[in-house]
């Protein structure tokens, strides 16, 4: 009896195409529309060389250290394209912006060729000398000008402190070398083997989100049995099986079902959008596995009350899942940490952000201690509303149907 409820109840929802489409097809669509829109987030956020015109004249060669310099900073495998000096062209030394080095220098041969290349957005500012010092010239102020700023102004910080050493102690001169090299006392260290994104947490809350639309493969199981619900609800009230049996196993086949679509999503944003979900699948699946039967015992519980018509429980379903998959990160990134310092328990409560923490854990953390307290509130949720939902279906009785 429980394979006969258990495989029929799998057609049904498999047949029921508003399911399928807010379990499957709407988040495919979802998830690739963040793909297209999120693809270009990351590459943004690299540093670039900054491209800058420097002002080659006769001062300008008269200071070999500050042409060293220069040089020294710019992007590796430049290409260099000589022009006639009697023009005001410009005399090339162009570095690829996706090169190493901190600047990207175009030599000119003149100011005006270099304010040209100013006013039509080709370079970020113009580097020249005047009476023996560096002088920057921008049109805006931004992060790139910034950067130049700081670089000239620690380059004439160096020389003076250089020129007082020398006039004190001209001997010095003969370690000049180690003097110009910066002692660095701090390590990078990276805490996880995948390379940090801005943009995996809305996919992890994205797969949150599907697992508590579950809610609507409960919603169908309860209905399926009250006899003043439906059709289905008044014939399987007078089966001589007990209603306990039918709920436990049209449960175990809406939450079995939900985990093979929840399986073709991830596929889907693995292995087509390659969003990566850390170095073992298995973890991950558990995940949806546990946060499937959350949403599909949410959607039990809402349910249970007959004195909710099935609109109003609709509408509970969704705004509840979008509630919770907002304070999960799904349309602000960063609010799930807001959430947790501000309100711990509603954090700690809200399963949307349960599932997307556990995600994260698996992507960043190399340990397990976090991901499986986090799949422990997730099976303790599952197991208090089940537990509710049996209590209220059993005591269900009808006079007449």
């Amino acid at each position: 009896m429980f394979w006969n409820c258990f495989s029929k109840y799998t057609l049904m929802a498999l047949r029921t195409r508003s399911m399928i489409w807010w379990t499957f097809l709407f988040p495919v669509c979802l998830s690739t529309l963040f793909y297209f829109t999120f693809s270009s987030i990351d590459a943004t956020d690299q540093f670039h060389s900054i491209p800058v015109a420097v002002v080659r004249d006769q001062e300008m060669e008269q200071d070999a250290v500050f042409l060293q310099v220069l040089e020294a900073m710019s992007a590796p495998e430049s290409s260099t394209r000589k022009v006639s000096e009697t023009s005001d062209d410009v005399l090339t030394n162009h570095s690829s912006e996706e090169k190493d080095g901190l600047l990207s220098v175009t030599w000119t041969a003149s100011v005006e060729s270099a304010q040209e290349l100013l006013e039509s957005g080709d370079i970020t500012g113009i580097i020249r000398l005047e009476n023996g010092l560096p002088v920057l010239s921008v049109t805006e102020n931004g992060l790139n000008q910034t950067i130049l700023k700081s670089f000239l102004d620690q380059y004439l910080q160096m020389r003076t402190a250089i020129q007082d050493i020398l006039a004190e102690n001209p001997l010095a001169i003969l370690s000049a070398s180690s003097m110009f090299q910066l002692q660095e006392y701090t390590q990078e260290v990276s805490i996880s083997k995948n390379e940090a994104t801005y943009t995996v947490n809305y996919y992890y809350a994205l797969i949150a989100m599907i697992c508590l639309y579950g809610a609507f493969y409960g919603m169908s199981v309860v209905s399926a049995l009250q006899g003043n619900l439906s059709p289905q609800g008044a014939l399987r009230s007078v089966s001589p099986y007990s209603r306990s049996r039918q709920f436990l196993a049209d449960m175990a086949s809406s939450i079995a079902t939900h985990f093979i679509i929840l399986i073709l999503v991830l596929l889907y944003i693995r292995y087509v959008l390659r969003i990566n979900f850390g170095s073992s699948m298995l973890p991950v699946l558990l995940v949806c596995l546990i946060g499937g039967a959350v949403g599909v015992s949410f959607g039990a519980l809402i349910t249970v009350p007959a004195c909710l018509k099935a609109g109003m429980k609709e509408a509970i379903i969704v705004c509840g899942s979008l509630i919770c998959s907002f304070f999960s990160g799904l349309m602000m990134s960063g609010i799930n940490y807001t959430v947790a310092q501000k309100a711990p328990l509603f954090a700690m409560l809200n399963p949307c952000a349960r599932i997307t923490d556990a995600l994260y854990c698996l992507y960043y953390y190399d340990g397990y201690d976090r991901y499986f307290q986090n799949i422990a509130i997730l099976a303790v949720m599952f197991l208090v509303m089940t537990s509710i939902t049996v209590y209220f279906i059993r005591r269900h009785q009808y006079e007449s149907i």
